[in-house]
């Protein structure tokens, strides 16, 4: 199922679409606002491409997962896709910040709750892993380096963020099921580690 809305296009799969029913149904007080930070997330890194010249998008949602498809991401210089990828935490810190002042006039459990989900996603995000923005960004700074002074480096990539992911990965997930045990049904972090782990298997397995 396919969407068009100006210069973007959503593509979706029915089981998707079950899910993601599902999970507004059964979960409503979590879903809504893990959603609507989630639309802010990738607003960034779309606001971003447009604005290196892109004239049209497509995302698609499978899986739980969504996939930006940018046209010119391989023509584009690594300093420009770095800050495509810082983008998305970005405009989460924004958000959090608005809704900080926000909270100076008007207290709501909404806001807090659109606070700390936000501001979860901007630091989980910010993490230097494959399948994070962090892991974006740092691969595109590395690479960088590496075209001026470290062919070598560019070689080694893989392995860096193969490193890097193992040790950033494992913690996370100890944290995930201790969150889990503490607070039931919380399992958001959980949840988003295991998504990160299998498009690390995934990748390995290329």
């Amino acid at each position: 199922m396919t969407v068009r809305i100006g210069r973007l296009s959503f593509s979706f799969d029915y089981y998707t679409v079950c899910a993601l029913s599902l999970c507004a149904v059964l979960f409503p007080s979590r879903f809504l606002p893990a959603a609507v930070c989630i639309a802010v997330h990738e607003s960034g890194h779309i606001a971003a491409i447009f604005h290196y010249g892109c004239d049209h998008l497509s995302v698609k949602i499978k899986y739980l997962c969504i996939d930006i498809t940018d046209p010119l991401a391989h023509t584009r210089p690594y300093l420009s896709q770095a800050v495509i990828a810082l983008s998305g935490p970005v405009f989460n810190l924004i958000f959090y910040l608005v809704l900080s002042n926000a909270e100076l006039f008007y207290t709501n459990e909404t806001i807090r709750i659109l606070k700390i989900v936000n501001i979860s996603l901007a630091i989980f995000n910010l993490l230097p892993m494959i399948g994070t923005d962090g892991g974006e960004f740092l691969q595109s700074v590395l690479y960088k380096i590496s075209e001026r002074n470290f062919g070598s480096l560019h070689k080694s990539m893989p392995v860096i963020m193969y490193t890097l992911t193992v040790l950033f990965l494992l913690p996370a997930a100890a944290a995930g099921f201790l969150v889990l045990l503490r607070s039931p049904y919380n399992f958001t972090l959980l949840a988003s580690v295991m998504i990160l782990f299998f498009n690390f298997i995934s990748n390995t397995l290329r």
